[in-house]
Order: structure tokens, then C-alpha cells, then sequence
């Protein structure tokens, strides 16, 4: 389905617009957070966390339509390299959370690094932001579905978990000096520099 310029579609309402530039600017900054001092990043998280939520809480019922949609932008590779790159920057501040399953069958809860945590939520929002750029309808719809899905039985609760740990790292007593240093010697076991997200992007226009 090509472009309709139907701007009643839910896809153009005013909450996804708004949850779209959310999901940009958590994407952007994800992607540049080696340039970001583990202090200021934690802090960054704590504040931007609560908002992705909100806005995620506020996406419109929408139905989907296609059995096999696939609007995987993130690799694994991607997916690794922004692990990675957090795990290294928070090092042994990297926390474990406790994270409770929204639809699992035995009611037991899971636990997640913060690093993986975020690595979940930007896999899912990278995916999103890239359907969405497309500009069809169709695969705008069916992203925002999955986004939505997703959000309420996956990374929501994952989120909501992480927030506690980064308010102690912002407001408890952590050296960041430390993390500093620790973050230095990590930093060469990480990748230098986001090509291979780059190099998606190309991939990923070229199929569209």
C-alpha cells in the first residue's frame, strides 16, 4: 500500500506524533551516549524514562492486519554493540533489576542488567521510528501496533524496573569518579564508532 495522505488514520494523531519524537530523541541519544560522561547519562535516563512511558501508555487501540509484518530494523550486532556500549560506560554500576513479567504463566519475575534493559528498549523503539520513516500506512500501522504490544507485555515493566537503580545511581552516594576510571579501561572492549548503525540505515532505505 502506497502513501494515502489520509491524516485521520490514527497513525497521524497527535499522541503517536508525540511518542514518535520521544522514541527519536531516546534513539538519538543512545546512539551518542559514548560521548556522555556516566553521570549525565544516568540522569538523562532517569528523567526520560517516566516521559517514554507516558507516551507509550497514551498510543491509540490500534488493529493489525498482517500475519507476517516484519519491521526488524535492530540486528543482533545492533542489538549487542548498544549493550555493549552502556555496560561499558556504567560499568560495575551496570545494576541488576528484578523485573516482573507482565505474561509470564508461573507469575515468576526475571532479572536484567541496565544495560540490557535499555538494549531492549531501544530495539524496540529503533524498530518503530524506522517503520514509521517510511511514510506508508500500512507499515506505519503495523509498527505501531507491534510497538504497542510490546510495550505492554515486554518492556514497560522493564522500564519501570530500571528507574529505581538509576534514581539510587543520580541521588545515592556513587563515586562517579570510579565509573570514570572503569569506564576508560572497558571502553576498547566496545566498537569505535556506530557504523554499523549507519550502515543498517542504508540497508534498511534501500528496502523501502
Amino acid at each position: 500500500m502506497s502513501k494515502s495522505n489520509n491524516f485521520e488514520h490514527p497513525v497521524y494523531s497527535r499522541n503517536v506524533i508525540e511518542f514518535v519524537t520521544v522514541a527519536v530523541e531516546f534513539c538519538n541519544y543512545i546512539e551518542q551516549s559514548k560521548k556522555v560522561e556516566a553521570s549525565q547519562f544516568s540522569s538523562a535516563m532517569l528523567k526520560i524514562f517516566p516521559l517514554a512511558y507516558l507516551k507509550a501508555s497514551m498510543l491509540p487501540e490500534i488493529v493489525s492486519e498482517e500475519e507476517n509484518f516484519n519491521g526488524t530494523f535492530v540486528t543482533e550486532e545492533i542489538y549487542n554493540y548498544i549493550q555493549e556500549i552502556i555496560s561499558a560506560k556504567l560499568a560495575e554500576n551496570d545494576l541488576v533489576c528484578e523485573v516482573p513479567e507482565t505474561v509470564s504463566q508461573n507469575g515468576e519475575n526475571t532479572i536484567a542488567t541496565l544495560s540490557e534493559i535499555i538494549a531492549d528498549i531501544y530495539q524496540d523503539l529503533k524498530n518503530f521510528v524506522m517503520s514509521y520513516r517510511t511514510n506508508k500506512e500500512n507499515i506505519m500501522a503495523e509498527s505501531l501496533w507491534t510497538c504497542k504490544q510490546n510495550f505492554e507485555q515486554f518492556w514497560g515493566t522493564r522500564l519501570l524496573a530500571a528507574q529505581p537503580a538509576f534514581h539510587k545511581l543520580v541521588y545515592g552516594n556513587t563515586d562517579w569518579q570510579v565509573v570514570k576510571s572503569n569506564e576508560r579501561k572497558t571502553a576498547n572492549k566496545v566498537y569505535t564508532d556506530n557504523w554499523i548503525i549507519s550502515k543498517r540505515q542504508q540497508e534498511w532505505a534501500n528496502e523501502f
